[in-house]
């Protein structure tokens, strides 16, 4: 269980996080490490797994690295396509009816943003987009997706469009937005505004 108890230290200990890259293991976070006599009391689901290997793989970084890091480079295809997939299964846990269920519809992309739609309906093969830069396109999306705080700060923020069976995901490319966990969240979210829709 090293990637368990790896993560485990890291959001429990009173140290993680107050210096860049490491951070001292007390006797105390040792003691406190979850050790049941049944290794079963501690087996993980799939999403748990998403959650602490993002966290170790990209959040980590995160914190202790000035550059080159990942989370901040543009997303690549087979991660938008595990984002897709993350979502559509939290999203069908709830909403598949044989045989209609939440699948990856297409990929939209500009130079600075992607627009990921799913649709729910019969499932067809995923087409993936890339829409030749236009100032215009990308005018747009920027005004949606980017909310502007005096002359200092910027805040980005996700939209979520819903047009019938359509949704509408639309992000900067960088990879933070599109991780696997972010998609738990997002399908969390998506799920919460479907029932206040009457779904």
């Amino acid at each position: 269980n090293n990637q368990l108890y790896r993560f485990y230290l890291i959001t429990t200990s009173a140290r993680a996080g107050v210096t860049k890259s490491t951070f001292p293991v007390y006797k105390q976070d040792i003691m406190n490490l979850p050790f049941p006599v049944d290794e079963n009391e501690i087996e993980l689901t799939k999403f748990e797994e998403i959650l602490i290997k993002d966290t170790l793989d990209y959040g980590l970084e995160f914190l202790g690295k000035d550059n080159n890091i990942k989370v901040l480079k543009n997303a690549t295809e087979n991660e938008l396509n595990g984002f897709g997939k993350t979502f559509i299964e939290v999203l069908n846990s709830l909403f598949e009816t044989e045989p209609k269920k939440y699948f990856q519809k297409s990929i939209y992309q500009t130079e600075s943003f992607i627009c990921y739609v799913f649709e729910y309906g019969v499932e067809s093969n995923i087409i993936t987009n890339t829409l030749k830069t236009e100032l215009e396109i990308e005018t747009h999306i920027a005004e949606l997706v980017y909310n502007k705080i005096g002359t200092s700060y910027r805040i980005n923020r996700v939209v979520k469009i819903y047009d019938g069976d359509l949704i509408y995901l639309i992000k900067p490319k960088k990879l933070r937005y599109w991780l696997q966990s972010i998609a738990l969240r997002d399908a969390d979210e998506t799920i919460v505004d479907l029932y206040k829709a009457g779904y």
